[in-house]
């Protein structure tokens, strides 16, 4: 089995004159080849007060009427997006998260790459290992990535929700919450200085 640690690199492009559509990883003494991995370039979308979650990875098993629970609380909350990084889905939770794609509040993505190496010994109710974590660090990078446009970002696992104890938006709890600790920042810094 292959340790593959999670990295982000960035590197900085001179203004080409054009949108880039696909870019290509290669080393050193490797030549480019079009057909060998090529990765799309995803531009993000600008959202002022928007609210994205990143679901990490859709992996194995899960249970269809829970993601249909998942995404209509999400939904009740005023979230705009959910990305996720599909890889190895059972048929119908698939479907449930292609519908929900099709409504316009998530966006599926295949896992960023074919990870080199092996998982031996890998079931379906034992997935979770210790590369595992580092596989849903890709999915986190690139999630990051795509909500750079949205005010807010959370990373939620399909068996967690944000319950809070007055029923309002995301957006609306977190900009109260804000507002409220700039105010008494203010008025803290107004009695010192008085």
């Amino acid at each position: 089995m292959a340790d593959l640690i999670a990295r982000q690199f960035q590197c900085s492009v001179q203004n080409i004159g054009f949108r880039m559509v696909n870019i290509q990883l290669v080393g050193k003494m490797e030549s480019c080849s079009i057909s060998y991995n090529l990765h799309p370039v995803l531009y993000p979308e600008i959202k002022e007060n928007g609210f994205g979650i990143c679901a990490k990875i859709a992996y194995n098993y899960l249970n269809p009427l829970h993601l249909i629970e998942w995404f209509e609380y999400q939904k009740m909350m005023g979230v705009d997006m959910v990305l996720i990084s599909v890889q190895s889905l059972n048929k119908d939770a698939y479907k449930v998260l292609r519908y929900y794609e099709k409504e316009g509040i998530t966006t599926l993505i295949s896992f960023p790459n074919d990870m080199p190496g092996k998982l031996e010994d890998l079931h379906l109710q034992h997935w979770h290992y210790h590369q595992s974590s580092h596989d849903e660090q890709v999915a986190v990078y690139s999630c990051k990535e795509f909500f750079q446009g949205f005010a807010f970002v959370a990373i939620i696992d399909f068996d967690e929700i944000i319950v809070s104890d007055r029923f309002s938006e995301y957006t609306e709890l977190l900009m109260v919450t804000i507002l409220r600790k700039r105010i008494w920042y203010m008025f803290l810094v107004l009695k010192l200085f008085t």
